[in-house]
C-alpha cells in the first residue's frame, strides 16, 4: 500500500491531482483486509442469529397457537418486541457514552445522564 503512495517522493499530499494514488492505496488496502485479516478481525456471527430467529419465530407461534386470547397475546408479543427493542437501544447507548467518556470517573457523568436526553 504505502509502494502505491510513495513511488516518486517521501512525502504526500492529499490533494485532487494525487486522487488516483489514494483510489489505489484503498483498493490495495481492502484487498488485504479482506484476504489476510476476514476471518481473523471480521468474524461474522451470522451462525448464532439463524437459529436464535428460528426459535423466537417458534415461541410467537406457538404462543399464538395455544393462547386462548388472541387479541391478549398478539398485544403482548408486539409490546414486548417494541419493549425488547428501546431496551437493548438504550442499553447499546448507555455502554457507547460510556466507552467514549473516557478515564475520568467525572467524565463518565455522561452516560448516567443519557436517558434524560433520550
Amino acid at each position: 500500500m504505502l509502494s502505491s503512495m510513495f513511488v516518486v517522493e517521501n512525502t504526500f499530499r492529499l490533494e485532487k491531482s494525487n486522487h488516483a494514488r489514494v483510489q489505489a492505496a484503498i483498493s490495495i488496502l481492502k484487498k488485504t483486509l479482506n484476504t489476510d485479516l476476514k476471518k481473523v478481525c471480521f468474524v461474522h456471527n451470522t451462525r448464532y442469529l439463524i437459529p436464535g430467529v428460528a426459535i423466537t419465530i417458534a415461541t410467537l407461534v406457538a404462543i399464538s397457537l395455544t393462547a386462548k386470547q388472541m387479541t391478549a397475546a398478539g398485544f403482548m408479543i408486539i409490546w414486548l418486541g417494541v419493549w425488547t427493542t428501546g431496551c437493548t437501544l438504550l442499553v447499546s447507548k448507555v455502554i457507547g457514552a460510556w466507552r467514549q467518556s473516557g478515564t475520568r470517573l467525572t467524565k463518565k457523568g455522561g452516560a448516567v445522564f443519557l436517558p434524560s436526553r433520550f
